[in-house]
């Protein structure tokens, strides 16, 4: 229904938000980060789990990024913009079959 969608639109709306506000991106960064997401089959509340993931992770032992391979500083001992991980991490996550290993990945 009608309601439903303007409900839906809502939802993600205040989710971009609060992603955007979180991570310190523009909204349209933060939407682009949404979407690519929910077309790996992740849900906001994955995007939550890996930010948090993300925020607890860089800058001490990585070990959850470092199981997918991905680098949270560049050849200069850097660290990586948010984004630019996260985008890295729904590259990889894509890349493997749902089950148990995605879902501990997931939930580090």
């Amino acid at each position: 229904s009608i309601g439903n969608a303007i409900e839906g639109t809502m939802e993600w709306a205040n989710n971009a938000d609060d992603l955007s506000d979180s991570l310190g991106l523009n909204i349209d960064k933060a939407n682009g980060l949404m979407f690519a997401a929910k077309k790996t089959g992740l849900q906001f509340s994955d995007i939550t789990k890996l930010t948090n993931a993300l925020t607890r992770a860089v800058g001490s032992d990585s070990k959850a990024f470092d199981k997918l391979g991905v680098a949270t500083k560049d050849a200069n001992g850097v660290t990586r913009k948010t984004e630019d991980i996260l985008g890295d991490v729904a590259k990889k996550l894509n890349g493997l079959e749902d089950g148990l290993d995605k879902n501990k990945i997931i939930l580090v």
